[in-house]
């Protein structure tokens, strides 16, 4: 069963977050990955607290994006707050390759369910071949149905954390046997 996280000291200082953003921040303090984060992204990025959470554990880079400019104003605000580096543009997953330059060892996407699924076709060009995404912001009784699209888009999907009624979900490329 996926850990369910105590609240503790927030990792990030911000003034602009939903009740959406903070359980994600705190369960990504508990995924580990198996070699280092030289470059995340944050897809929907709304206060930009992900990719601040991202660069606080250790990532070298972050960028982030969002369709909507008070989500952009709200991240770059934050990020002054919290003295980090991290260019932020409005836009969706296609604004990732002008901030990144190259594909991301950590997708982070703090978004509904529906708007994953739509995006899930984009994650192949946002993550590395060795990348992992982490998926925020869906309820946990949608993760079937979510797990579904992201297998048929050619990811592994597994439900890593929760805190009622937020799930957090794992993708890495699916492995093709030969």
């Amino acid at each position: 069963m996926p850990p369910v996280v105590r609240k503790r000291r927030p990792l990030i200082d911000h003034r602009f977050a939903d009740e959406r953003s903070q359980p994600f921040v705190d369960l990504i303090g508990l995924v580990r990955t198996d070699r280092p984060i030289l470059r995340a992204v944050d897809l929907g990025c709304g206060s930009g607290l992900l990719a601040l959470a991202a660069l606080r554990l250790g990532a070298s880079r972050a960028a982030a994006v969002d369709i909507d400019p008070l989500a952009v104003r709200a991240t770059g605000d934050n990020a002054a707050l919290n003295g980090l580096p991290l260019p932020v543009t409005q836009g969706s997953a296609e604004a990732l390759a002008g901030l990144q330059g190259t594909s991301a060892d950590l997708l982070l996407c703090n978004i509904l369910a529906p708007v994953i699924e739509a995006l899930a076709p984009s994650f192949e060009q946002i993550l590395s071949p060795s990348g992992q995404g982490l998926l925020s912001g869906l309820l946990v009784d949608q993760v079937p149905s979510l797990q579904q699209t992201l297998t048929g888009c050619g990811w592994q999907a597994e439900l890593i954390g929760r805190q009622e009624p937020w799930g957090l979900m794992r993708i890495r490329r699916a492995r093709v046997v030969t």
